[in-house]
């Protein structure tokens, strides 16, 4: 089955009471938008809901046990992470800022997801006292990592199996390119899916352009880029676009039931993402 290749895919739309990605209608035209709700106000007690999806209470910390069960013993979420990640990769991973946990259910499938995100950085400070004009400290950031992990574990593996997402961000000072002060700083960044037959690939998608109100596309403010949602894709093309800004997914039509799923899936971690950082 065909799916569509966008070379640039999104134009960011800002404008003072909406702000939203506009979808080129190549594959709007062959995708549904599903609004996510659940993602302002209060986090206590907080659920995501979509079209026919549904998320369970997003529990922040893994303070019980989970429902997965592995020869009919229940285990804690962070075994289970052992178990798809590896134990060398969750030993590497002991300053975790993040954990979160929920249940995401349709009328024909479910899964848990469990989520963990690192972050770590190094810096120069600068004691800046003497100097009237500036004063206090200034720091400089020398490099940083951020790791997200998460696992998808659906009740029927059948067909689909265990998935595991990563998304890393890596910045050295040493090797940015940025020189004048609205340049963006080198990072390198992965991201994808994988239940170890398939994978589904992740990508920032880095704005510089936006559509007003009226429809009118134009760039913005000095060419900055702007983070503004995600790109999945298989080998066959575009498959889904999370929308940061306007927080709403895009599905494409032409996919087996249980594959959206895991993108539904992946879309909520995606949204729940709590460090936000270089």
């Amino acid at each position: 089955m065909r799916r569509i290749f966008l070379p640039i895919l999104l134009a960011l739309t800002v404008s003072c009471s909406t702000t939203k990605l506009a979808v080129p209608e190549r594959f709007s035209s062959q995708a549904t938008r599903y609004p996510v709700k659940g993602l302002q106000g209060w986090m206590i007690n907080q659920h995501l809901k979509f079209g026919n999806y549904t998320t369970s209470r997003i529990k922040r910390g893994w303070g019980v046990m989970s429902n997965v069960r592995y020869n009919n013993i229940p285990m804690p979420p962070q075994d289970i992470l052992s178990q798809i990640f590896g134990l060398e990769t969750m030993q590497a991973g002991k300053n975790e800022k993040a954990k979160i946990r929920y249940t995401l259910t349709n009328a024909h499938n479910s899964a848990e997801i469990f989520g963990i995100e690192t972050y770590n950085s190094e810096n120069i400070v600068v004691n800046a006292r003497q100097i009237p004009v500036i004063g206090g400290e200034y720091t400089t950031l020398l490099n940083s990592s951020y790791l997200y992990k998460a696992a998808i574990v659906p009740t029927d593996t059948s067909g689909t199996g265990i998935w595991s997402m990563v998304m890393a961000r890596n910045y050295d000072v040493s090797r940015d390119t940025a020189r004048r002060i609205f340049d963006a700083s080198y990072i390198d960044e992965i991201g994808y899916a994988t239940n170890g037959r398939d994978t589904i690939k992740i990508r920032p998608l880095n704005l510089n352009t936006f559509e007003a109100k009226s429809g009118k596309v134009s760039q913005t403010w000095l060419g900055i880029k702007v983070l503004s949602g995600y790109e999945l894709s298989t080998a066959d093309g575009v498959v889904g676009i999370i929308d940061t800004i306007d927080e709403a997914m895009w599905f494409y039509n032409e996919q087996e039931e249980k594959q959206q799923f895991i993108l539904a899936a992946m879309g909520c971690a995606i949204f729940l993402k709590q460090i936000e950082k270089l």
